[in-house]
């Protein structure tokens, strides 16, 4: 099959690339001149990087966000440059471990959020018996899109990008080469040595097929528009390897090395004299790989139906057409919303000012800690051997001299811990907890100091969920919108003996 028709297949669009790269694809709205191939992707190429560069700040916060949920904890957005910055040390003796407490609390709302079921349901809109049949049968195709595409595993992974970015996103298509068999037949192909050999086909009825797309994949035409809806376009670049590229598309491309972000290790110091090696969210190399920039393009006045084009590698048109469904098949979902801005925002951003300040505080209590067992001398100068009493002075049962004629050494006295330091340390702890919309009974099981009543315990839960509450309901409106993308999708596409399949013989009349 060739490239044109498979692209055909996966979309059913009737505008097609010219496989000889020789006539207008489009003609300017405006000017009335065409547009050709080479058009097409400088525009959307140029859209693109435009876009890189608004988008670029948020991207950064992200990367940060990763980065001190895996444990790398000494690093900051340097604004001079726009990049992540690991912090030079102070002093060597100054303790710099990182006591991560994002991670956990990440994973407590996450575990929480968890156990929200989102089964998807239609209710009839009238009382009329017809209504009540349509909603049965859309009930059983989104009940069957759920279970059989393992729909709380892909949820549940997109929980992940959501507590990290702030955002994520679900892409859904039809695809033609899922479903039930449709037909079988048998085809002659010719081989390399011109041999004939029967090959056996067959084509399958559809069905729909999605996937999550990450908030660093997604570029829209302004971060001030809130909605997918007010989006003139959203173009979506991904990298994928050259294996991957052919068996979507049918084109072979040359493959490369590709800046992509991965987790790496970096190493640091840690205070003393000592090297700490964290994990560290950094630029990492993708062989033989090529990026493939999808542009979608919802109805206008200029283009009744939208737009879709697929390009590989910036030089490849693969696609260029009408926009296959009735909107931008992309649903978001966020973490929390901000107002006035695409992309949600992530509670981790919060933490991270309290995770810095939590991490400092038990440093410094560390480090008394070691100068309370290992404190220094006063003594006269020239009274003892510096270098016997560094080495040898707190070893058991060590005896240590001092000069005849100068006093004796004293250990330097050594106060108490502030209780303002301490109380300091448990008040960050309750306000990541409280930042986070998680309370010690999430994380801990156990009830804060002080309660005991069942009334109050009652009431934290309540507190918590309530908090948690924001979040799901932010995931609960992306799964109403998914399950409408989802019945649109069917609407235009799949066939009757399809739904028969899902829904059973018994309703064919519904």
């Amino acid at each position: 099959m060739s490239i044109i028709s498979r692209i055909k297949g996966l979309f059913t669009s009737e505008n097609e690339v010219d496989e000889n790269d020789n006539k207008p694809l489009d003609v300017d709205k405006k000017t009335g001149l065409p547009i050709y191939k080479d058009d097409i992707i400088a525009n959307i190429v140029d859209a693109l990087n435009e876009r890189k560069e608004e988008r670029h700040p948020l991207e950064t916060q992200w990367t940060l966000n990763n980065n001190f949920i895996n444990g790398n904890q000494l690093c900051e957005i340097d604004t001079t440059t726009g990049t992540i910055e690991q912090q030079e040390e102070v002093y060597d003796w100054l303790e710099r471990e990182n006591f991560n407490r994002i991670a956990p609390i990440i994973e407590t709302r996450i575990a929480n959020l968890k156990k929200l079921n989102f089964v998807m349901n239609v209710t009839p809109r009238t009382n009329e018996l017809e209504d009540y049949h349509k909603a049965d049968i859309s009930t059983q195709i989104l009940r069957f899109l759920q279970s059989n595409s393992n729909f709380d595993e892909i949820k549940n992974l997109a929980l992940w990008w959501n507590e990290i970015c702030g955002s994520v996103f679900f892409l859904s298509f039809w695809n033609p080469n899922k479903g039930e068999v449709a037909v079988k037949y048998n085809d002659v192909e010719i081989g390399p040595d011109n041999v004939e050999k029967v090959v056996e086909k067959q084509y399958f009825d559809g069905d729909i097929d999605y996937g999550i797309i990450n908030a660093y994949e997604v570029y829209p035409e302004s971060i001030t528009k809130q909605t997918v809806e007010e989006q003139r376009s959203i173009i979506i670049e991904q990298v994928k390897t050259v294996d991957e590229i052919y068996d979507l598309y049918g084109i072979e491309v040359d493959g490369k090395e590709i800046d992509s972000l991965s987790l790496g290790q970096v190493e640091t110091s840690s205070g003393f004299g000592k090297v700490q090696t964290l994990s560290t969210i950094t630029h990492g190399k993708i062989k033989n790989a090529a990026k493939i920039i999808t542009f979608f393009e919802r109805p206008s006045r200029n283009y009744p139906k939208g737009r879709l084009a697929i390009i590989v590698d910036e030089t490849e048109l693969v696609f260029y057409g009408d926009l296959p469904y009735e909107n931008i098949p992309l649903i978001k979902m966020v973490c929390k919303n901000v107002p006035g801005q695409f992309f949600g925002k992530s509670c981790v951003q919060e933490m991270i000012p309290l995770q810095r300040a939590y991490n400092g505080i038990v440093n410094r209590i560390h480090e008394y800690i070691k100068d309370f067992i290992f404190d220094g001398y006063i003594a006269e100068e020239g009274s003892i051997d510096v270098d016997n009493y560094e080495e040898n002075a707190r070893e058991p049962g060590a005896i240590v001299f001092y000069k005849q004629g100068f006093q004796k050494p004293e250990p330097i006295p050594n106060g108490m811990i502030p209780a303002t330091v301490i109380n300091e340390k448990h008040e960050l702890e309750s306000n990541m907890e409280y930042v986070a919309g998680v309370s010690q009974m999430m994380v801990y099981g156990r009830t804060p100091n002080g309660v005991t009543s069942g009334t109050a315990i009652n009431s934290l839960r309540e507190i918590d969920n309530t908090r948690l509450a924001l979040t799901g309901d932010c995931i609960r409106s992306a799964v109403i919108r998914l399950a409408k993308d989802w019945l649109h999708i069917y609407k235009r596409y799949a066939t009757i003996s399809r739904v028969k399949n899902i829904t059973g013989l018994n309703r064919s009349e519904e």
